[in-house]
């Protein structure tokens, strides 16, 4: 399938809306964040790929954080087994250093609000600053629709 120029969209913690939770040893730090429709290109089609690209904690978590983030977009080739708002998107390593590949998810395109949350082990950090980067790959629309139909089409035997 041929993609379009990718639209990168980067949210800082400072921008969203904060929520801080700890159970047992899981500290959990949430972020909402409102995007205004008018920064999407209205050529865009239904769906697209997201893949978060980017992470980084401005000031060095200090001690063994370790964790990983998950994101609330909608999805349509991911399953979660704790089938929740959330997904899994990457693994966090010692200080919260990204350590996994991308994942790409199919989504519904030009969202217009996405909750983050970064969930942590090693004491609860102190007025985190996290950046998050987001990279949205369109895809063709008259390809996609024919691959739908092509798939919803198709007899079993």
């Amino acid at each position: 399938m041929m993609k379009s120029f990718p639209d990168i969209l980067v949210l800082r913690s400072e921008d969203g809306v904060e929520t801080q939770t700890t159970n047992g040893s899981v500290n959990t730090d949430e972020y909402s964040f409102n995007i205004n429709p008018n920064y999407y290109s209205n050529t865009r089609g239904s769906v697209c790929e997201v893949e978060l690209v980017d992470f980084s904690v401005l000031g060095q978590p200090q001690g063994s954080h370790v964790g990983f983030i998950e994101c609330n977009l909608n999805h349509y080739n991911l399953t979660d087994t704790q089938n929740q708002e959330f997904f899994f998107m990457k693994s966090l390593g010692i200080y919260l250093a990204p350590t996994t590949n991308n994942i790409s998810v199919l989504t519904k395109s030009q969202p217009t609000s996405i909750k983050v949350r970064v969930k942590y082990s090693g004491g609860q950090l102190s007025n985190p600053n996290y950046n998050f980067v987001f990279k949205f790959n369109y895809f063709n629309v008259e390809e996609v629709q024919q691959d739908f139909n092509s798939v919803s089409t198709k007899t079993i035997y």
